[in-house]
């Protein structure tokens, strides 16, 4: 068979072979997902390999059960969101006004929202943060409510960025990544106020916190743990929190109670916390916007994932993979595209809610920061703090729920509750006088923010003023040191050239005025008048050649060296000598000379 045949033949046997392995059977000793084991436990089912980058989690094997109780859930208990559902969820674009939320309510809302640094960052979405989006799907999915209203003052929780580098407004990417997985967990069954429980007691472990804590009634436990606090006098508890849950445990457990799966994760919380350690965290903070807050950060969030996998099943990791297997594709609000949107609703709901508590508890909203994850300082020397309570406990009273009167600073008025004067029957009661100090109220914000921006402001220009004028001042000393070296070099300068020109003068007056030893030699040798050269007369020596001898070199050659030498001082014509290129002051010495030479011809 020749060598193209044969690769014809391949060629055709090829798409045979192809449509084998399509049809190749899978191994026996793997069961397949709907077929049910003899032996009752729970089978193990490989999941199947999907298109793009393989995961490490995906590949190994999901318990069948937990498979089927994740479905069950998700359909049932957790479907996708719907378009129609945003609303409620996350806020209209346009709120329906009532008595409870008025128009100026949401006037007041929106200078505080245009102020906030979020409305800044959530300007920069691009629709390309596949992290937050991936956040945003799990927790609509599954607590109905946006991430900002879970990590946020009305959960009594504020999210801490750790030492470095930050952007207000904004949670950091390692913070979204760990996050995420640890909703998935059926530990919460949905809700915002266990976890936040679990997250609230990590806090408390890490910084020895002893402010009064009232958790969720969720079992005998913990209930015996809120009821201790109740009794606690004092802003401050004299022992820790922890210790106060392990007598709580104790004590449920002689009453024939038993504790829940919640209690014996605080539990677990406290060891981990107790066995790690972690670096850049900064310095606690109690109390934002009139609320009493525990911050947290990625320590604390890895804290309570280890908890959770050395404590329940399945782990953190084994939830998340469960979720991503079973929610269903292409199906979760938001899309990328939506992502800012999203933000901007949630955003605006959150200030809303929070107006509506802080009104409710006699405080007012602060024109800084929005509450949303902004890290700005809030003054709360003076306040009073109370036990915190997580917002929809059951046992709240309303003597001790609430977690600070009043910060101790000056704010505007309530747009919405006028100033009740000390007797209450004289206060007016008509829609006008309600408008009226509504209005009032308004005013009084507006002029307060101004004020605030023009201090701002003004200090930012004297700062500018300060900064230039120090310049200014060191520029001025560096030329004026610049003056002083030129002003030096300067009077180098003219002692160097009045030096110069007292060498010049001294140089000129000896070279035009003939010297006595001079006189004498020319008196004694005229003969070197009459045949000097010119380069030695310039140098003030004289060539002894005699004058006939020159006569003959010239009659010898004449084209050479004409009617005159060109090297000569003085020429013979008609029988006397002429002077050629002599120095004015020799004149006087050649004239002397040729008078003498004159007399002796004579005699």
């Amino acid at each position: 068979m020749s060598e193209s045949t044969k690769r014809r033949h391949q060629a055709r046997e090829s798409p045979r072979k192809r449509r084998r392995d399509r049809n190749h059977q899978p191994d026996p000793g793997f069961e397949r997902e709907n077929d049910t084991s003899s032996t009752g436990s729970p089978s193990l089912v490989p999941t199947k390999k999907g298109p793009g980058r393989p995961r490490a989690a995906r590949a190994g094997l999901l318990d069948r059960d937990a498979l089927k109780a994740t479905r069950d859930y998700l359909e049932n208990e957790r479907p996708p969101v719907r378009d129609e559902d945003l609303d409620e969820i996350i806020g209209p674009l346009a709120p329906p006004l009532s008595d409870s939320w008025t128009q100026l309510d949401e006037a007041r809302m929106m200078i505080v929202w245009n102020a906030s640094p979020e409305k800044a960052a959530y300007a920069c979405i691009t629709g390309q943060g596949g992290v937050v989006t991936a956040l945003w799907k799990v927790c609509l999915r599954l607590f109905r409510r946006p991430p900002i209203d879970i990590i946020s003052p009305l959960h009594n929780l504020r999210y801490q960025p750790l030492i470095g580098p930050y952007q207000p407004g904004t949670w950091s990417r390692e913070f979204c990544n760990l996050l995420t997985p640890l909703l998935t967990h059926p530990i919460w069954q949905g809700s915002p106020e266990r976890l936040a429980m679990a997250l609230q007691y990590s806090v408390i472990c890490r910084t020895d916190d002893r402010r009064p804590w009232s958790p969720q009634p969720l079992c005998p436990a913990l209930i015996n743990l809120r009821d201790s606090m109740d009794k606690a006098d004092g802003s401050e508890l004299s022992r820790s929190v922890h210790h106060m849950h392990k007598n709580a445990r104790s004590l449920a457990i002689r009453n024939d109670g038993e504790p829940s799966q919640m209690s014996n994760l605080l539990v677990r919380i406290h060891k981990t916390v107790k066995n790690s350690s972690s670096e850049r965290i900064p310095e606690r903070e109690t109390s934002y916007q009139g609320f009493g807050v525990y911050a947290i950060n990625n320590h604390d969030l890895r804290v309570v994932k280890t908890a959770i996998d050395k404590e329940l099943s399945p782990t953190i990791d084994e939830a998340y993979e469960l979720f991503k297997a079973e929610k269903g594709g292409g199906l979760d609000l938001p899309k990328a595209s939506q992502l800012r949107e999203f933000h901007e609703r949630a955003g605006r709901r959150h200030l809303r809610l929070m107006a509506i508590k802080q009104r409710d508890r006699g405080a007012d909203m602060e024109l800084e920061a929005t509450g949303l994850g902004v890290d700005a300082e809030l003054d709360v020397s003076g306040c009073e703090e109370d036990p915190i309570v997580i917002p929809g406990d059951e046992y709240s009273d309303a003597t001790s729920v609430s977690v600070a009167t009043r910060v101790a600073r000056h704010r505007p008025r309530s747009p919405t509750r006028p100033p009740v004067p000390k007797d209450a029957s004289a206060m007016p009661d008509t829609p006008t006088a309600r408008v009226s100090d509504d209005l009032q109220g308004i005013v009084e914000t507006i002029c307060g923010f101004i004020d605030r921006r023009f201090d701002q402001l003004e200090r930012r220009l004297d700062q500018l003023r300060a900064d230039l004028t120090a310049s200014m001042e060191a520029q001025t000393e560096v030329l004026e040191g610049m003056t002083d070296e030129m002003a030096t070099m300067a009077s180098g300068i003219r002692g160097m050239y009045e030096q110069s020109r007292a060498l010049n003068d001294r140089n000129e007056a000896s070279n035009s005025t003939p010297t006595q030893a001079d006189v004498q030699r020319h008196s004694l040798c005229p003969e070197v008048s009459q045949g000097a050269d010119h380069e030695a007369a310039r140098n003030r020596t004289f060539n002894p050649m005699p004058n006939a001898q020159r006569v003959e070199r010239r009659d010898r050659d004449p084209a050479q060296f004409g009617d005159r030498h060109p090297r000569s001082p003085a020429t013979l014509q008609d029988g006397k000598l002429r002077l050629n290129n002599v120095p004015p002051g020799w004149m006087p010495l050649w004239q002397e000379s040729q008078r003498h030479c004159e007399g002796k011809n004579r005699s």
